[in-house]
């Protein structure tokens, strides 16, 4: 059993995946959506704590770089969910609408 994170812990691993990537995020999970913890948002550290207190679990960061005209991106769960089948659904469902997230994220950085 993995111990328990620490919202440091989290903001740490977004950090890690920040300097290897375009874009960032830790995937914050919901009962019915999924926000995101962007790493070049404002105050990462002040969403993370807000979607924490409102009841959302960090279940994986996502990295994502532009390559040409394409997203190539990566989700990985917190070590704790890595053998979950439940999150293998959840990051696939996830990953279904990663290049609109994305677009909707570089259109948000443009502006």
């Amino acid at each position: 059993m993995t111990p328990s994170r620490t919202p440091a812990d989290y903001l740490n691993a977004l950090l890690q995946e920040a300097r290897q990537a375009d874009f960032a995020a830790i995937v914050v999970g919901y009962e019915e959506e999924t926000c995101f913890v962007w790493s070049a948002g404002e105050d990462p550290a002040a969403r993370l704590k807000a979607l924490l207190r409102s009841g959302g679990k960090p279940f994986a960061i996502l990295g994502a770089d532009i390559v040409g005209n394409a997203f190539i991106y990566r989700l990985n769960p917190f070590p704790e969910y890595e053998e979950a089948i439940w999150m293998r659904r959840y990051l696939a469902a996830v990953g279904e609408n990663v290049a609109e997230i994305l677009e909707q994220r570089l259109s948000a950085a443009r502006n």
